[in-house]
């Protein structure tokens, strides 16, 4: 889980330097090459959480993790293809999974 929290932050940092007036690395947009980066960390992330709740037998932790993963591509095709419809829809499922595993998580507390 470590590599996915590290893709995720870092893309998420390079989104906060493109918002504040940060232009490109390397050639590369900093806002595209973020988009990518976090798209990688919650593919990882939800791949990783779908394989643990399979191993628990939490049917309903799989999905989130295999819609997470779904999400993470959609998000890094998106970008690549420069299609928005495609990011939109990854951001959006996304946003959803991690409103599912919020809401489990305060149930649990």
């Amino acid at each position: 889980m470590a590599g996915a929290d590290a893709l995720s932050t870092t893309g998420g940092a390079l989104e906060i330097y493109a918002i504040a007036g940060g232009g490109a690395i390397a050639g590369i947009s900093a806002l595209s090459a973020g988009l990518v980066l976090g798209g990688l960390g919650i593919t990882a992330g939800s791949t990783i959480g779908a394989v643990r709740s399979y191993q628990r037998g939490d049917t309903w932790g799989v999905a989130a993790g295999v819609v997470g993963a779904a999400a993470g591509v959609a998000i890094v095709a998106g970008v690549i293809a420069s299609a928005p419809a495609l990011l939109i829809g990854g951001v959006i499922a996304a946003a959803i999974v991690g409103g599912f595993h919020l809401v489990r998580w305060l149930q649990n507390r």
